[in-house]
C-alpha cells in the first residue's frame, strides 16, 4: 500500500497542477471576454481600445468592426431613405414657424448619422448577448474545474493521513 500510495498521491498532484493550469487559462479568457464585451458596448470599438485590447481578443474585435460598421451604415442609409424625408419635412416645418425659426436646423448628414449610431448600438447589443452566453459557458467550465480540484485536493489529504499512518506503522521503534 505504501507504494501504491506514493504513486497515487503523486499523480494527484499532477492533475491537480493541470487542472489550475486548465482554471488559470479559463479565467484568462473570461478577462479577455469581458474586455472585448466591455469594448463593444457602446457598438463601436475606438482605436485607444483596440491598442489596449490583449492580443487574444485583437482579431476578433477586428472582425466585429468589419461585420458590424458595413452593415450599420447599410442600415442607417436605409432608415435614412425611410425616415429622412419625414424627419425633414418635420423639421423644414418646424424651421418656417416664426416662433421657432433658428432653434431648429437640422442637415441630412448629422441624421444620416443619428441612424448610423442606432444601427451601430444594435450591432454591439446583437454581438453582447453572445459574448453573454459565452461568458457563462466560461465561467460553467472554471466551475467545473475548480470542483474537480476540491475532489482531488479531498483524495489527496486522504492519501496523505494513509501515508503517515503507514509510515508510523513502518518506523523503528527504539528501546
Amino acid at each position: 500500500m505504501l507504494f501504491t500510495g506514493i504513486f497515487r498521491r503523486g499523480k494527484i498532484k499532477s492533475q491537480i497542477a493541470d487542472l489550475q493550469m486548465k482554471r488559470m487559462k479559463l479565467q484568462d479568457k473570461l478577462k479577455a471576454i469581458l474586455q472585448y464585451a466591455s469594448n463593444i458596448a457602446d457598438g463601436i470599438i475606438t482605436p485607444e481600445e483596440m491598442a489596449n485590447a490583449s492580443s487574444s481578443i485583437f482579431g476578433r474585435q477586428m472582425l466585429y468592426m468589419m461585420r458590424c460598421v458595413p452593415t450599420a451604415i447599410m442600415q442607417g442609409q436605409q432608415a435614412f431613405q425611410m425616415y429622412g424625408p419625414q424627419y425633414m419635412a418635420q423639421f423644414n416645418a418646424v424651421r418656417q414657424d416664426p416662433t421657432m425659426a433658428g432653434m431648429m436646423q437640422t442637415n441630412p448628414m448629422l441624421l444620416q448619422m443619428q441612424f448610423f449610431k442606432q444601427a451601430l448600438e444594435r450591432q454591439g447589443k446583437i454581438e453582447e448577448k453572445k459574448v453573454h452566453e459565452e461568458e457563462k459557458a466560461i465561467q460553467q467550465d472554471i466551475d467545473k474545474v475548480e470542483g474537480a480540484i476540491r475532489l482531488l485536493e479531498g483524495e489527496l489529504g486522504s492519501i496523505e493521513k494513509a501515508l503517515e499512518q503507514e509510515g508510523k506503522q513502518f518506523a523503528p521503534k527504539y528501546v
